[in-house]
C-alpha cells in the first residue's frame, strides 16, 4: 500500500502518491490501493501521471484502487475520462 503524503494541496500529495506507486507496481501482484484522503484538488499535471500510472498498471496487470477522494478529485478524474481506468472504495 502507498504511504500517505502529508497534508497538500495541489498536485504535491498526488505526485508524491503516484510516484510511490510507480515504483510499487513491480512489487505488486494484483491491486494496488492509494489513499487520497489529503489530496484536496488535482491539477493538470498530476492528471497528466494518473494517466502514466494507469497505463504502467495495466501492462502490470494490476488493479489501482483509490480510496477517499473528496468530490472535486474525482470530478477532475471523471471529466479527464480517468475514473473509468481507476477503482474507488
Amino acid at each position: 500500500m502507498a504511504s500517505n503524503p502529508a497534508d497538500s494541496d495541489v498536485g504535491g500529495g498526488a505526485d508524491l502518491l503516484i510516484r510511490d506507486a510507480l515504483e510499487q507496481l513491480a512489487c505488486v501482484k494484483d491491486e494496488l490501493f492509494l489513499d487520497f484522503s489529503t489530496v484536496r484538488r488535482i491539477d493538470p499535471h498530476t492528471l497528466q501521471e494518473m494517466d502514466r500510472l494507469a497505463s504502467a498498471a495495466q501492462d502490470a496487470s494490476v488493479r489501482v484502487t483509490l480510496r477517499n477522494l473528496n468530490a472535486e478529485v474525482y470530478k477532475a478524474l471523471k471529466l479527464s475520462a480517468l475514473a473509468e481506468r481507476f477503482s474507488f472504495s
